[in-house]
């Protein structure tokens, strides 16, 4: 398989979101302590970048089981799956054997941290985020599918990351690390929430009742105007109580970002192709603002206000 292939299979540029978390995580600890080791902070992205790996294509292995993705004509770059197996460019079984041996890869470099931390709070971590990436899609459980998928999303992709990152380095979860996560959890539902708008008929079709489909379009896009907002709102609010420090607020500076996307959203809800663009705004969004309060710990550590 060609390295291009490959890259397209697992989804790779969408590794930016749990990764500038893991990043966070890890720049909370050195705000915190002075302290980083650079060779923990490259063990966790890429044991990150593992169970990402795994739980890309195990999502794209049970969706098509399901039909879930055959049955979407409204697929994009950033909705719909990678479809290497609807476009007959990898086989459904290739796929199950990728997503396989990424979550074996991922348990090695986990298990490499957990021998290096403290106590057992990175394995119950590690152990928490491959069995629910895993059943986001897969049965029995297909949390995606009964309305737990975008909890799951915010606790997998911002939260634990967040919580990992920092304990790689300190040996300790910390409130801190908590609360910083509670903007990129924000981020990374907005993503998930708006992706899923145009995938509304396909994912009813099969069953997949998540809570877009629940509220539909129309009220969905009222819904992500708010989580949007409460990327800003959260972090104003854990600045302000000294919480978080002030240096954290450079995450104001991705606010035309957020506007585009609400406006292109509440224009385009019905309108799969036109939303492409407000899409893809919310995508880089939600790097960019988990890298502005990455850049908020790191002037924080050195320039504090």
């Amino acid at each position: 398989m060609k390295l291009k292939l490959f890259l397209h299979t697992l989804r790779a540029p969408f590794f930016t979101a749990t990764t500038s978390a893991v990043l966070l995580g890890n720049l909370v600890a050195l705000w915190r302590t002075g302290e980083l080791d650079p060779w923990m902070l490259l063990l966790s992205l890429a044991a990150m970048l593992a169970l990402h790996a795994g739980v890309n294509t195990a999502n794209d292995y049970f969706d098509s089981l399901s039909g879930n993705d055959e049955a979407n004509p409204n697929f994009s770059p950033f909705n719909g799956g990678s479809r290497v197996i609807q476009d007959g460019l990898v086989s459904r079984r290739t796929v199950g054997l990728i997503s396989l041996v990424s979550f074996l890869l991922a348990g090695g470099l986990g298990v490499v941290l957990w021998l290096l931390t403290p106590g057992n709070g990175l394995l119950y971590l590690g152990l928490f985020g491959i069995a629910t990436g895993v059943f986001y899609s897969a049965p029995p459980l297909k949390l995606g599918h009964r309305g737990w998928g975008e909890l799951v999303v915010a606790l997998d992709v911002a939260i634990l990351p967040v919580l990992g990152g920092h304990f790689v380095q300190t040996g300790e979860f910390h409130p801190t690390a908590l609360y910083a996560g509670i903007a990129a959890a924000f981020l990374i539902v907005g993503v998930i929430w708006v992706n899923q708008i145009p995938d509304i008929e396909a994912d009813a079709a099969v069953g997949k009742r998540n809570l877009v489909v629940r509220l539909g379009a129309r009220r969905s896009r009222v819904v992500f105007g708010f989580i949007v907002a409460a990327v800003y709102v959260s972090s104003l609010v854990l600045a302000l109580c000294g919480t978080l420090p002030y240096w954290t607020l450079l995450i104001f500076l991705t606010l035309p970002l957020a506007v585009g996307a609400v406006r292109g959203a509440f224009a385009n809800y019905n309108e799969p192709r036109k939303l492409v663009p407000a899409e893809g705004m919310t995508v880089q969004l939600q790097l960019f603002g988990n890298l502005a309060l990455s850049a908020g710990f790191v002037l924080a550590a050195f320039v504090p206000l």
